[in-house]
């Protein structure tokens, strides 16, 4: 009986401190809030200390455009991420992100999401447009440190904008 509940008890531990280990379930695309698995609401993003960038935020058809998730401060890793890419104009999710190890595409909602909770310093993605479309998209994230620590919404910085000197 003792090794049935501390069995148990290990599950139920292991469980709210990896999340979703395999990612995303689909039903975060709409709100990219993973808060009704988490339990606790989303830190302030401005405390993040993570960045989010892009290669550009303009797109022709076909084009592919590259987004990173890193950490600003160093040991800041973090298990787990969403990303999803929005029309500029419409709002709707547009484009799909190609496959890459240790991501998990949603072609549904035009979002990859992790495939493990290993701890990463950083992921990169490649975002490919629409090939009959061209326009302006929009990149925005959740990034999960912890169960009960997490970012949602995350805007991503044109690279243009994050890399260039302050005047």
């Amino acid at each position: 009986m003792l090794t049935k509940i501390t069995f148990f008890l290990f599950v139920v531990i292991i469980d709210r401190c990896l999340g979703y280990p395999g990612g995303a379930p689909l039903g975060s695309c709409e709100s990219l809030s993973p808060e009704a698995g988490h339990g606790v609401p989303s830190q302030n993003v401005a405390d993040a200390p993570f960045s989010v960038v892009a290669t550009t935020n303009k797109y022709n058809n076909g084009d592919k455009i590259g987004v990173e998730i890193f950490q600003r401060e160093k040991g800041a890793n973090f298990r787990g991420f969403l990303v999803q890419a929005l029309d500029a104009s419409t709002h709707s999710p547009v484009g799909a992100f190609l496959p890459a190890q240790g991501m998990k595409p949603m072609s549904e909602c035009s979002s990859v999401t992790h495939s493990d909770s290993r701890p990463k310093k950083a992921v990169n993605l490649v975002w490919q447009a629409p090939s009959n479309h061209a326009g302006q998209v929009i990149f925005r994230a959740t990034i999960v440190q912890r169960k009960q620590l997490y970012y949602a919404n995350i805007l991503a910085f044109d690279a243009e904008q994050f890399y260039s000197p302050e005047e």
